[in-house]
């Protein structure tokens, strides 16, 4: 176990979820974001003796190793800051790359219930350009036989279609439906991405397209989506927004406090 002090903590961990060479405003928003993800988290592990994990479900700690003079500098720019919402610490979950909009929590998790400043909201310039549209690997393709998908969804049988049948209103995939000759396999877009692979289908905005022996998803994004979108962030602050403003933008109706 490391027991360390709060922003001991997020040096050796801010470097680990966002490059340090990011604009300083975008860095000064994923500290916010990463205080706020911790302190919204620090009981869950407590009957096994710890308060956080070091790796993604928690958000990866690297230790003082990890540490690196713009990140630092980011959470001592923001020392103590986090994002409120009725009283409570937000629950300031983000990503890599939304593809221009942020998925609903709901959408984006299986279980997740709704949250008001979590809705999805269009992440694009007045020009109509993704924010985020300088990620490594924005635009994907994922091509699967048949055999594959019957292998993971066996109750259906064998697979004669795969149908996208509802998209929430960020674009999204809401619910997948699998045809096979035993069943119809019906499946959140949450649900589906996490039987396939949370690495190789890389987000939830995608397209099917029917294969000879298989199908191809063309999708933008990675990650789960919800949120801060990272690399929107860094866009919105070479556009010259504050990291008060990034915050506002992805976490709308929570309010900037210092504890």
């Amino acid at each position: 176990l490391n027991w360390v002090l709060m922003d001991d903590y997020l040096k050796a961990t801010l470097p680990r979820e966002m490059p340090p060479n990011f604009h300083p405003e975008a860095l000064k928003a994923q500290a916010v974001a990463v205080r706020s993800f911790t302190l919204r988290r620090l009981n869950r592990y407590r009957q096994w003796g710890y308060d956080l994990c070091d790796d993604a479900p928690c958000q990866v700690y690297g230790g003082v190793d990890a540490e690196h003079p713009n990140t630092n500098a980011a959470v001592n720019a923001t020392a103590g800051e986090v994002l409120m919402f009725e009283g409570r610490v937000a629950d300031t979950v983000y990503s890599a790359s939304c593809g221009g909009y942020t998925a609903p929590i709901e959408v984006a998790m299986q279980g997740a219930r709704p949250l008001p400043y979590l809705t999805g909201v269009p992440d694009t310039d007045p020009s109509g350009k993704p924010y985020c549209s300088p990620a490594l690997n924005s635009a994907w393709e994922l091509t699967f036989a048949r055999e594959e998908l019957q292998q993971r969804f066996p109750q259906a049988g064998r697979i004669r279609a795969l149908r996208l049948v509802q998209r929430a209103a960020s674009g999204h995939a809401l619910q997948i439906e699998i045809q096979g000759d035993r069943a119809t396999v019906t499946l959140s877009g949450a649900e589906f991405r996490s039987a396939l692979g949370a690495t190789r289908l890389r987000s939830l905005r995608f397209e099917i397209q029917p294969q000879p022996d298989g199908w191809k998803l063309v999708g933008q994004g990675s990650g789960h989506g919800a949120g801060m979108c990272q690399w929107g962030a860094q866009g919105r602050a070479l556009a010259g927004q504050t990291y008060q403003q990034i915050l506002q933008a992805y976490y709308s109706g929570t309010t900037l406090q210092r504890l």
